[in-house]
């Protein structure tokens, strides 16, 4: 099964059974060049600890390729500890279920590219 998320402000995601890739938004210039800039910065900082890994991508932040997260449900992330999570891995990510999400077993951010 394949879906198509629409719902970021600079970026759409195309998300399979295995993997998100994540595409500038085009819809605007200034989406498209924030896009742009997220995926550059996710590919940049992919490998780091607390977040989603960036296992491929294409040039000039076309597009990025992630592993598919489990997004964390409203429950969980109110109890998952946001600024503990963000001061120890040094990550800026959203404070909302949908900037975390659990891959191996651990949780991860999966929007951080801002």
């Amino acid at each position: 099964m394949i879906s198509l998320n629409r719902t970021g402000c600079n970026r759409w995601v195309v998300l399979t059974r295995r993997y998100a890739l994540k595409f500038p938004r085009p819809t605007s210039w200034r989406d498209f060049l924030v896009g742009l800039r997220n995926n550059l910065n996710e590919a940049r900082d992919g490998n780091l600890s607390g977040r989603c890994p960036v296992i491929a991508k294409a040039p000039l932040g076309f597009a990025i390729v992630m592993p598919r997260a489990r997004i964390l449900t409203e429950i969980e992330f109110a109890g998952f500890d946001y600024h503990g999570f963000c001061r120890e891995h040094k990550v800026q990510a959203e404070p909302k279920p949908d900037s975390f999400g659990v891959v191996a077993g651990r949780v991860v951010a999966v929007d951080y590219g801002w």
